[in-house]
């Protein structure tokens, strides 16, 4: 291969770095120990093996000490760095019926460094049965690692890859940030403080622009107490206006009843002056009345009391002219004589008697 080279240079780079690192470490007075400088797969290590160096599987030797890459240890590299169990060493090979594993694991113990107890390698998703993991709901593989199921994500490669704010083995679990989920429905939203909003919880409730962003949600407290005064302000002055408002709607209410009053007492008043008016007209008229009688009956008497005198008169002319003539009095007459001129249109008798001449009353 054109590029086989490179991949024989890198490995021994790294080992030159390593070299150079602990160079350094003791140079600085640090403590010389099998140092694990990287961290390898065992196979990697083992294709890096050289059976005639003295730091074997890629080892590098600096300072009189081997400098083994994880997880070989041992004072040259031939061992396995076990957790809870004994390395197999330089027999580990995985077609051995034996040493096909490179730990011997204690009780209780399993996993290729022996780092996980037995009943901690199903986890929550199955139960270690007859040297083997029972998986539960919808979880397979050796260790109940894979899932056929996934809610808010997506499956790949056997695991449930979750949407954002989701979490769970089935991805079936919302992430509140600030609140909590509600059961009602699944968990599929959250129930949030009064502060804050959204299916994750994760805005603000208010939209007023005194208010900082998420996840603060609150207005900073200069401003708030700018903000409480000048609402204690405008209260006050509400206070105040209501007050105002309140006398000139009384001012105005007794200015109103002041106007009715005089509205009525004017009205009355016109019917009033109406009323006398009517009385005045009617006793003038009554007086007109009284005052054209009393001109007719003046007119009357004149008239009658001329007419009297006419005849008078003529009475005279007449006595002058026959003094012969015997006047007849009646006692009409003499009522005539005396002026009672009311009752010379019932009947006025003057007889003229002639001793020759008349024999008969002579009517006026």
């Amino acid at each position: 291969m054109r590029y086989s080279w490179l991949l024989r240079v890198i490995p021994s780079l790294v080992l030159v770095l390593d070299y150079v690192d602990s160079t350094f470490s003791l140079q600085l007075g640090l403590r010389p120990t099998f140092r694990r400088s990287y961290k390898r797969s065992i196979e990697s290590n083992l294709a890096l093996n050289d059976p005639n160096a003295i730091c074997r599987n890629g080892g590098i030797y600096s300072g009189g000490i081997c400098h083994c890459i994880h997880p070989q240890t041992g004072s040259h590299c031939q061992h396995f760095a076990c957790v809870h169990g004994t390395s197999v060493g330089p027999r580990y090979d995985r077609n051995s019926l034996f040493f096909a594993k490179p730990c011997l694991c204690d009780d209780g113990w399993d996993g290729e460094l022996c780092e996980y107890k037995l009943a901690d390698k199903c986890g929550t998703r199955g139960e270690w049965k007859n040297n083997r993991c029972e998986c539960i709901g919808f979880f397979f593989g050796s260790e109940c690692q894979y899932t056929s199921r996934c809610i808010e994500g997506k499956i790949k490669n056997g695991r449930c890859l979750c949407n954002e704010h989701f979490e769970g083995d089935y991805c079936d679990r919302i992430v509140c940030y600030n609140g909590t989920p509600n059961f009602n429905n699944r968990s599929l939203s959250c129930i949030c403080p009064p502060k804050y909003t959204g299916r994750h919880c994760n805005q603000c409730t208010s939209t007023n622009p005194l208010v900082e962003r998420y996840p603060v949600c609150t207005i900073p407290p200069a401003v708030k107490r700018t903000v409480e005064n000048a609402w204690a302000n405008r209260r006050k002055q509400k206070e105040e206006m209501k007050k105002r408002l309140r006398l000139i709607s009384l001012a105005f209410c007794f200015l109103v009843f002041f106007g009715a009053l005089v509205f009525v007492g004017h009205l009355l008043r016109r019917k009033k002056a109406k009323a006398d008016l009517e009385w005045r007209m009617k006793m003038k008229m009554d007086r007109h009345r009284l005052l054209t009688h009393e001109v007719m009956v003046q007119k009357l008497e004149e008239e009658m009391k001329a007419e009297r005198e006419a005849e008078e008169e003529v009475e005279l002319r007449r006595r002058v002219s026959a003094p012969d003539l015997m006047v007849r009095v009646t006692k009409s007459d003499h009522q005539f004589m005396k002026g009672d001129f009311k009752t010379l249109h019932t009947r006025m008798d003057l007889q003229f008697v002639d001793d020759d001449r008349f024999s008969k009353p002579f009517e006026l």
